[in-house]
């Protein structure tokens, strides 16, 4: 994957010790069996069973319930905290999975994925919170809240078929806020989408799954790291770019897929070429926030900074006014694990809920080309697929 360098040459790489302090996170490395060949560990290494993923230290402190992701680094599975049962969310990356390029040298040596380094670093309300992480000879094991019952932006579009504008524009604010913080902490996302936005039911959004982020650098980027849908027009035309005003443009597309239940657009030739059509409803604040964000003249697109100032975003919102059981057609009685803590009777599990309990059956909207790589004829762009994808399970995972 031709990517920029992860960091600035001039920055300064805490150390394991700075990093174990900057949150009270604990570095665990794993001790080598002296015993084993380098055969036996590199059969091991080649296995893909959950003994594998879970030893050390993580199965001291967590049992795992149930896969609810998978994709090309590992897989995230429900789990709970063994001293207090608190559901969690633990997703296991496969070190030899890791590309080249997504790592970051610590002070002391100490090797951490770039989502690692970069989780540790932050706090933010509207972003995942990483509880701690552990690792083994052959997987990292970050820890994260699991926020509300897990409904990702997806899912909830799905089952809403787009939001009132109020609504839309107090969840967008949140997403907008989100990436505002990482942009002045000098952090790329690198993969905003619908999917990548979790939900509580009380519209509470939090940004997730920063297996593709990275620092900003002063050389641009040559490569796109997401989902086509989310492109803007330059990238796909194989242009070098700095990365804040791609994302600039992947919120405006998140926001018109929430307020309108679609996609702005159907394929790249419509990115390249189509104006944005709007409904007749489509309030006149929304139209000039959704075409400044998704200017097709880089120089004239809005920054993030324009966007918290526009009118749509800082309309006044009654929360009151909308009941998110009723929105997505949920019964609430039936939503067992929104408690967050795991149910237990002298070990055995009573119960435990790991899908969302809808009142109507409906089959899973198609996702087109989002998880797939593929290549621009003219070879310009690299798509690269997601490295985890929630709700959505491989038939070849483990």
């Amino acid at each position: 994957m031709a990517i920029a360098s992860s960091v600035n040459s001039g920055k300064s790489v805490m150390g394991a010790s700075e990093l174990s302090k900057s949150r009270n996170f604990s570095i665990i490395q794993p001790e080598r069996d002296a015993s084993k060949s380098e055969c036996q560990l590199e059969s091991k290494e080649n296995s893909i069973y959950k003994e594998d993923m879970c030893t050390g230290d993580y199965l001291k402190n967590y049992q795992v319930v149930k896969q609810i992701g998978s994709g090309g680094f590992g897989c995230v599975y429900l789990a709970y905290g063994l001293m207090d049962s608190k559901l969690v969310v633990t997703k296991f990356i496969k070190k030899s999975k890791v590309y080249n390029d997504s790592w970051i040298s610590t002070d002391d040596g100490h090797r951490l994925p770039n989502e690692i380094y970069i989780l540790i670093r932050i706090q933010h309300e509207h972003i995942v919170n990483m509880i701690d992480f552990y690792e083994n000879d052959f997987y990292f094991q970050l820890v994260m809240e699991k926020h509300g019952f897990g409904m990702d932006l997806f899912e909830f579009i799905e089952k809403t078929n787009g939001v009132p504008e109020p609504l839309g524009a107090n969840i967008s604010k949140q997403l907008v806020e989100a990436v505002d913080y990482l942009h002045s902490h000098g952090i790329l996302h690198r993969d905003i989408k619908d999917e990548n936005v979790v939900l509580d039911d009380r519209f509470h959004a939090k940004l997730i799954d920063f297996g593709s982020a990275t620092y900003l650098t002063d050389k641009p980027f040559k490569a796109f790291c997401g989902t086509f849908e989310y492109c803007s027009p330059e990238v796909l035309r194989g242009n070098p770019y700095r990365g804040p005003e791609l994302e600039v443009w992947a919120i405006g597309v998140t926001i018109y897929v929430l307020v309108f239940g679609r996609n702005p657009f159907s394929g790249i030739e419509e990115i390249l070429k189509n104006s944005l059509e709007f409904s007749d409803s489509a309030s006149a604040d929304l139209q000039y926030l959704l075409n400044g964000m998704m200017n097709r003249s880089v120089e004239d697109r809005f920054s993030l900074q324009d966007a918290l100032q526009s009118k749509w975003l800082n309309q006044t919102v009654f929360l009151d006014n909308y009941d998110f059981y009723d929105i997505c057609d949920l019964e609430r009685s039936c939503v067992e694990f929104q408690n967050s803590r795991y149910i237990l009777d002298e070990g055995p599990v009573i119960s435990l809920a790991t899908s969302t309990p809808y009142r109507k059956a409906s089959d899973p909207a198609k996702k087109s080309l989002d998880h797939y790589s593929f290549d621009i004829p003219d070879g310009s762009v690299h798509f690269q697929a997601s490295e985890l994808v929630f709700n959505e399970i491989s038939n070849n995972a483990d």
